[in-house]
């Protein structure tokens, strides 16, 4: 093999193990979430507890639940879907690392990208659930906290309309 071919053909393998070691953290990190959840102790020092339910807020056909996650100190971003039939049955998932420098961008960015792959995929009548309560409103009532992301939030708010995206809902998270 050429010596080209094979430098990338090692590139490759590294960057999928190094995404396949970052998805089994994440899937690890919601194992633990729903373990305390589940502890008669509660989460984050507070005694609580709380029966979780899924279930879809509209009548569409498949319910795709978006998440971001965005590490500050390294600017590290990562975000992840789950696309459901309206009966809550697993379809698919999806991951990607990515770089963002606020958490309302991860957040943005795991939407667009939840978004563009079910679309790919051939999903197309998807209610999208995040647990960004602003960003839900804001697209759904078309409407937006004045914070001085103004021109940011216009933009993003533009490409996700532009995916075909008319609803979007708020799911608390534990």
């Amino acid at each position: 093999m050429p010596k080209a071919i094979s430098s990338r053909v090692t590139k490759t393998i590294t960057n999928l193990t190094l995404n396949i070691k970052w998805i089994e953290k994440q899937r690890q990190e919601i194992k633990r979430a729903f373990t305390r959840a589940n502890n008669p102790g509660g989460t984050h020092g507070r005694n609580c507890s709380k029966n979780l339910k899924w279930q879809p807020k509209t009548n569409a056909q498949y319910i795709l639940n978006v998440d971001g996650i965005f590490k500050h100190s390294d600017n590290l971003a990562g975000g992840g879907g789950v696309l459901r039939d309206r009966n809550g049955n697993w379809i698919a998932g999806c991951a990607q690392r990515f770089r963002a420098t606020t958490a309302l961008e991860a957040e943005w960015k795991a939407l667009t990208m939840g978004v563009q792959w079910a679309k790919s995929k051939g999903y197309r009548d998807c209610e999208i659930q995040t647990d960004f309560e602003r960003i839900a409103n804001s697209i759904s009532n078309n409407s937006w906290t004045r914070n001085g992301q103004d021109h940011a939030f216009d933009f993003l708010r533009k490409k996700i309309m532009e995916q075909g995206v008319d609803r979007v809902v708020h799911v608390y998270r534990e």
